[in-house]
């Protein structure tokens, strides 16, 4: 059977205007919208199983509405798409909207709202108009353009359309409130009952904290009466500590200024002899220095003396050595002369030898060839005989090794190719050897040949080319200038000595300084001084200055007066900005390195000098200090308030008048205060004097080592002069010694090739004598080739015929004395080949190699003799040489020794006068330390009690302004004073558990209290309006309720009659209360007050089909005994009612008419007509009558399990449901090729 899907469109703005979809159920892509959809009616026709509900399942879909609000794993897998093609991971679904009254708010205002919900295998996307949305926010956008998500009255799906007429009365009723927007009524009746509840618990706090505060200030009021009584006596009290204080500070003041005067008169009787002592230090230090110079001289004169003689031993060691080499050159030479003349009288011998031998050879070598050759003959006889007894051996016995004829032929034409073939091969030799023979070996014995003459050319050549006396002459030149310059690089080894000894000698005294130094740092300073300095050598750190220290200069008298004002500040450490410090501190932390650096950021600071007097006793220690002008503010936030005084007198006195810090040039301080400190200083530890010896001695250890580089250079670049030198010297050298090497190479070449000619000579002989043998070899080969083919053509025979026999008695004959011959002559030719080897080897690997080593020995003692003679004269040079440099050093050593001498004299009288500054600077020391023990003594004095004075000050600022009546305690003795206070704290004893706030705390309980009773008249205030403002909501809704009941009701009973059409039918609504159903009208006739929705339990259906006798009756209150067209024409009325109430922008109907008659269908098709105006409807029928008020058409089909949607005509429609023949039904999913054809 068939069904149809009508979408009917209304004529108001908001309508459906297209739907895209893609892998949603059957549908696996497509989309219909534009000017396909009529702002009508629209009808869609398919049969069953072709998708039609899929369709209505889509729209459910993407508004989020049913079953399709909430989907499960399990359920969205049902959802994608499973036909043929290619297989869809999610689902996605777009409906566009046309918004023109603007019913779906929106952001933009858009004229269209498209709607999009993307199925995953997880989650869900939501989007309008391509913005991502959240289902929330969807559902509210359509909640407010008239969809209700808990009741979808708008959408009836396939076989539920009874469910409406059927429904319980308090679903109904929920309906109705739902219709009726009672929600929001709701809402906000909540959340006013909880913000009511909250003013009451709020109140009942408040009125709980009152009583509590007044409790608390009933008490507080006797405490402040006690607390009146207690004042009294702390005024009196304050006003007696004022007096006592005040005394004790008079007295204390009085004896300062008495030890102050003792002060002044002892420092003035020290001062001239602090100075004295001052000169004898550095007198002492200047003696030092010169005596640390004159050992550092002395150690380097001793080590200069070390050198010379070291280099002098070495010198004269070569010298000796170099003697006895020239004593064996002379003997070598003599005995290589003798050896020479030894080895050329044996050659002369060995000539004459060589020469009879060569003559016998030559002899021999003729006979053997002709002996040879009459050998090679008879062999070639002998082989031709022998063939010929074993063809005719063979044949003879053919007739016992073969049945047949053609058995015999047979074999015959075997052997014949195989002879044939080993004939081929021996002639392919046989041309190979004479080519060999009479081209190849000949001319290689020319090659040879010209090979020896052109090496004894280019022998000759080039010994004039070598230059070999130009060669020696620059040897000797050469020579010379490397000894030169070595002697100069000498003189610059022993000056890098000298200076490498002062930089040994200032790293020891460097060494020492800082120690000194690091001795008046404290430990963690010193730490992080030397943690910072890893730092900044392996970070590149930019900003970082220095220290303090190092980037000032002042006059040595005040290098005392700035260690003491500074401190330990001198090895802060200047920075640019307070983030090069955060670096520093960073890498610090990061590698765990110890200490505790302190840093003066230049960005930080502004401290500026104070402008303080110059006169004859002070100046500004600021003006004093040399240093960069980008340092102003370091230096004025150390030095900037400081003045230099002459004497405590004066210093005490600036200190108060200037309110600045006073030091003396030997340390003692008066701070702003009038404070004094200071005491004995050992003007040889000073931080100041360290830091500035270190920094001196710093530049002049890198003044040391630039010296040193600077001598390294020259010594490099005199290296480089030497290794020049050397590589022209060794060129010379080699390039005599090449020409020896080629000449001994090109004679042992020479001898070589000529040994190469006389193999070549001997393998021709070789040669020829093969070709004699591979010619009888073939002659033979040839001759039983043809005595076989001969045999072919003749019969095979028990025996030889009388003249083979004759033959082969013959041959046999003649051969057994061919070889008696052959072997006799055989034997001749071995001897003879016997004596010519042997001959050979007597010339070649006696004579002749003889020979040739006696002449190679000549020659090598030639050469030798003349590189001795070389060697000679170059070893009698350098022994004059080293007996020069010998002289030199033993003048240089005499020098060296009258230097030590006299500098040990001088350091001799220079220990003897620092021994006596050193007495007079101990006896000025011990008096000065015997008076600065007294002078610290007073000063203890004068700083414990300055620290009373202070004490009693500070105690007179801690009492706070004074009471009235201090006056009268003015003048009095102290243990009167005394006796009063003590009496006074007595009585305050008495009084315990004094509460000093109990003013503050009674007023601000009173405040508490005030303010506690306003909070409470504000929440009656809120409470009231919260009631009323519930009430008002109460009132509404239930207006809303029954105004829309009416609405509803009145509805109900016109669409029904319009659907019955029948003049008795009528139907009703009726309000159910819960305690006796008693109805709304009977209810409301007994009282006169206006009823309460929340009375309400149900909405009763009354329906009258006013025909008798049919299903349900007249006035029949059990729906359940309706037919099903009876329940549709019910919930169709009562929709259409709930549509003129509140309606929706569309309605999905799946099959609503399915129960129904012609006659109803006919009535439904008009309501629906007529309804279509304000809304659009979307229907699924059975039947033809809802086709034909249909605008436009479109039809489903299906083909492989996937559902298509195509515009077709109204006939076309028709034409689908005329189709609906039970027997031309098909299965769902089959595909309807007639369908798809008329489409």
């Amino acid at each position: 059977s068939f069904c149809t899907l009508l979408v009917y469109e209304q004529s108001c703005d908001m309508y459906i205007k297209s739907i895209s979809f893609g892998g949603f159920k059957s549908y696996r892509e497509g989309s219909l919208g534009g000017d396909e959809f009529s702002p009508m009616v629209n009808a869609i026709v398919g049969k069953n199983g072709s998708g039609k509900s899929n369709f209505f399942a889509m729209v459910q879909f993407v508004l989020g509405q049913g079953r399709y609000k909430n989907i499960s794993a399990t359920e969205r897998k049902t959802l994608l798409h499973e036909g043929t093609g290619k297989i869809f991971l999610s689902a996605v679904v777009e409906m566009v909207l046309d918004n023109s009254d603007g019913r779906l708010v929106t952001d933009s205002d858009a004229k269209e709202v498209t709607i999009r919900r993307v199925l995953g295998s997880k989650k869900d996307v939501y989007s309008v108009n391509n913005k991502n949305t959240s289902p929330a926010e969807v559902n509210a956008l359509l909640e407010a353009a008239g969809f209700a998500p808990s009741n979808p009255y708008n959408i009836v799906e396939q076989g539920k359309i009874a469910a409406f007429a059927t429904m319980r009365d308090h679903e109904r009723f929920n309906l109705l409130k739902e219709i009726a927007g009672t929600k929001v009524y709701e809402d906000r009746r909540e959340q006013s009952m909880k913000v009511l509840l909250q003013a009451e618990s709020d109140m009942v706090q408040i009125d709980s904290t009152i009583a509590e505060i007044e409790g608390k200030l009933e008490e507080l009021g006797e405490q402040r009466e006690e607390y009146k009584v207690y004042q009294q006596l702390e005024r009196k009290q304050r006003c007696l500590q004022y007096a006592m204080h005040t005394h004790t500070a008079n007295q204390a003041m009085q004896q300062i200024n008495t030890i102050d005067n003792e002060i002044n008169k002892q420092v003035s009787g020290s001062q001239s002899a602090h100075e004295a002592l001052q000169q004898k230090v550095a007198a002492l230090k200047a003696f030092d220095k010169q005596t640390t110079a004159l050992n550092a001289t002395i150690i380097q004169l001793k080590r200069q003396k070390d050198l010379v003689i070291q280099e002098r031993t070495g010198w004269v060691n070569r010298h000796a050595k170099i003697k006895v080499t020239l004593s064996n050159v002379s003997s070598g030479l003599k005995t290589e002369e003798e050896a020479k003349k030894n080895a050329e009288q044996a050659i002369k011998q060995l000539e004459k030898q060589v020469t009879a031998k060569e003559k016998e050879l030559l002899a021999d070598e003729k006979a053997l060839s002709a002996k040879d050759e009459e050998v090679q003959k008879d062999l070639a006889s002998l082989t031709e005989v022998q063939q010929r007894v074993d063809m005719l051996i063979t044949k003879r016995g053919r007739h016992n090794q073969f049945s047949s004829r053609a058995e015999r032929d047979a074999w015959l034409k075997k052997e014949i190719s195989s002879l044939e073939g080993n004939l081929s091969k021996m002639k392919a030799e046989h041309t190979r050897l004479e080519t060999e023979a009479q081209t190849t070996i000949p001319n290689k014995i020319k090659e040879k040949e010209t090979e020896i003459k052109e090496k004894r050319a280019a022998l000759a050549d080039q010994e004039k080319k070598s230059g070999y006396t130009k060669q020696k002459g620059k040897i000797e030149n050469l020579t010379k200038e490397r000894d030169a310059l070595a002697d100069a690089r000498r003189s610059l080894f022993r000056e890098q000595s000298k200076v490498q000894q002062q930089i040994d000698t200032h790293g020891e005294r460097y060494s020492s300084a800082q120690q000194r130094l690091n001795k008046t740092i404290p430990r963690d300073i010193r730490a992080g001084m030397a943690s910072v300095s890893e730092i900044l050598r392996s970070e590149k750190i930019e900003g970082v200055h220095g220290y303090v220290c190092d980037l000032f200069t002042v006059d040595k008298h005040l290098h005392t007066a700035c260690d003491v004002m500074a401190g330990t500040s001198l090895f802060h450490i200047v920075v640019e900005t307070n983030q090069v410090a955060s670096k520093i501190l960073q890498a610090l932390n990061a590698r765990k390195l110890p200490g505790r650096p302190s840093f003066y950021p230049l960005n930080r600071l502004n401290s500026r000098a104070k402008e303080l007097p110059t006169t004859e006793d002070s100046f500004p220690l600021y003006s004093k200090l040399s240093f960069d002008d980008k340092f102003k503010a370091v230096f004025a936030d150390l030095y900037g308030r400081v003045l230099v005084c002459t004497n405590l007198q004066a210093a005490g006195a600036h200190s108060k008048t200037h309110s600045c810090h006073c030091v003396l040039p030997n340390g003692d301080k008066v701070d702003s205060r009038g404070g004094i400190s200071g005491g004995f200083r050992d003007v040889q530890v000073s931080r100041m004097g360290a830091a500035v010896e270190v920094q001196n001695l710093k530049e002049e250890g890198v003044s040391l080592r630039e010296e040193l580089a600077n001598l390294v250079q020259k010594a490099s670049e005199i290296d480089q002069q030497i290794l020049a030198k050397r590589t022209n010297l060794q060129a010379a050298e080699t390039s005599v010694e090449e020409y020896n090497r080629l000449r001994e190479g090109e004679s042992y070449g020479i001898r070589a090739t000529e040994r190469d000619i006389h193999e070549l000579k001997e393998t021709l002989r070789l040669a020829t004598k093969s070709i004699s043998q591979q010619q009888s070899y073939i002659t033979g080969t040839q001759s039983a080739i043809n005595a076989m083919t001969s045999e072919i053509k003749t019969e095979m025979a028990e025996k030889l015929t009388p003249q083979e026999a004759t033959e082969l008695s013959e041959k046999q004959a003649k051969l057994d004395e061919q070889k008696k011959v052959f072997s006799h002559k055989s034997a001749e030719l071995e001897t003879l080949r016997s004596k010519v080897t042997a001959l050979r080897q007597l010339l070649s690997e006696n004579l002749i190699k003889r020979r040739q080593q006696l002449l190679d020995k000549v020659s090598n003692l030639t050469n030798q003799s003349a590189r001795d003679i070389v060697d000679d004269e170059k070893t009698t040079h350098e022994a004059a040489l080293m007996k020069n440099r010998i002289d030199s050093l033993d003048q240089e050593l005499a020098e060296v020794e009258k230097q030590l001498e006299k500098a040990v004299q001088e350091k001799s009288k220079q220990n003897e006068k620092s021994g006596k500054e050193r007495a007079e600077a101990s006896r000025i020391s011990k008096k000065l330390a015997g008076d600065r023990s007294d002078l610290d003594h007073r000063k203890r004095q004068r700083v414990l009690l300055n620290n009373t004075y202070e004490l009693a000050m500070e105690q007179i600022a801690k009492l706070g302004p004074l009471p009235t009546g201090v006056e009268e305690y003015e003048g009095k003795p102290l243990a009167t004073l005394e006796k009063d206070f003590k009496a006074t704290k007595s009585k305050m004893k008495g009084l315990t558990h004094i509460n000093k706030k109990a003013y503050d705390q009674y007023s601000l309980g009173s405040d508490a209290r005030d303010n506690l009773c306003k909070q409470r008249t504000a929440r009656q205030n809120e409470k009231d309006t919260l009631e009323k403002l519930i009430e008002d909501l109460d009132s509404k809704k239930d207006e809303a309720v029954l105004r829309t009941f009416r609405q509803v009701k009145a509805g109900f009973a016109t669409n029904f009659k319009d659907l019955v059409c029948h003049e008795g039918a009528n139907a009703e609504l009726v309000l159910q209360k819960a305690d006796d159903g008693e109805s709304h009208q009977t209810k409301r006739s007994k009282s006169k007050k206006a009823a309460r929705v929340d009375e309400y339990v149900g909405v009763t259906v009354r329906v009258n089909f006013g025909v008798g006798g049919g299903v349900g009756g007249t006035g029949d209150k059990d729906l359940s005994r309706l037919s099903g067209g009876q329940k549709t024409l019910v919930s169709l009325a009562l929709i259409f009612a709930i549509q003129q109430c509140d309606p929706a922008p569309f309605y999905l109907f799946d099959e609503i008419d399915a129960a129904l008659d012609a006659e109803y269908r006919n009535n439904v098709a008009r309501k629906i007509q007529a309804l279509s105006k304000n809304a659009q409807f979307l229907m699924v029928s059975f039947k033809p009558e809802m086709v034909d008020i249909a605008d436009r058409h479109f039809a489903i089909t299906s083909k492989n399990r996937v559902s298509r949607l195509a515009k077709c005509t109204a006939q076309e429609a028709q034409n689908v449901l005329s189709m609906s023949d039970p027997g031309k039904a098909k299965r769902p999913f089959e595909e309807d090729e007639d369908l798809t054809q008329e489409l």
